[in-house]
């Protein structure tokens, strides 16, 4: 190869290397990164949706409720923000298990889940085997929410069905922070 051809293909070869968007790696996720002031405004949102929710679950019967709430959570992956946890994934699959991909941990949060109608008005409960709050630093093993946090997906920054990270495998694709907004897979 000449000199002139070498100095062409450093040349290229230094274009190239200086590129912004540098290239994916192997199965490593597209994702983003959620600014303060988006997740400030999506959050400022978040009791509109609420109150909204609320409205709505006030004028359905007991029965309603449940399948309402059984429907959101059941074989669905949420993709979620709220204050203090930052943007989480948590797949709800069919038989009640829940795996929960969290910020900053190394491995699936897993659980149970379960809609309780001995509450009035029933609830949806979350029972976390190995989570830890990432801002107190405490073990939360139970949560139980209300229908209108469930149906109205007040934090839900989008849902979709199944679980296109494979979370039920146990494994996360990888340590996100609370920013981080993982594009969903193909």
């Amino acid at each position: 190869m000449s000199r002139i051809a070498i100095s062409a293909l450093l040349v290229a070869l230094g274009a190239c290397a200086s590129d912004p968007a540098p290239p994916a790696a192997p199965a490593v996720l597209a994702r983003s990164e959620m600014t303060q002031e988006q997740q400030a405004a999506f959050l400022a949102g978040a009791r509109t949706r609420m109150d909204e929710a609320a409205a709505k679950v006030r004028g359905m019967a007991k029965a309603e409720i449940v399948s309402g709430m059984t429907g959101a959570v059941s074989n669905q992956t949420h993709l979620i923000l709220q204050q203090g946890h930052g943007v989480y994934l948590e797949y709800t699959d069919a038989q009640g298990r829940l795996f929960m991909w969290y910020p900053g941990n190394k491995n699936v949060v897993s659980g149970t889940w379960k809609v309780m109608d001995t509450y009035s008005p029933p609830r949806t409960c979350f029972k976390y085997l190995n989570a830890v709050h990432g801002v107190t630093g405490q073990y939360e093993p139970n949560e139980c929410v209300p229908p209108e946090q469930v149906i109205g997906r007040p934090y839900d920054l989008g849902v979709r069905a199944g679980d296109p990270f494979n979370l039920a495998s146990g494994k996360i694709p990888y340590v996100k922070s609370k920013s981080d907004v993982p594009a969903w897979p193909n």
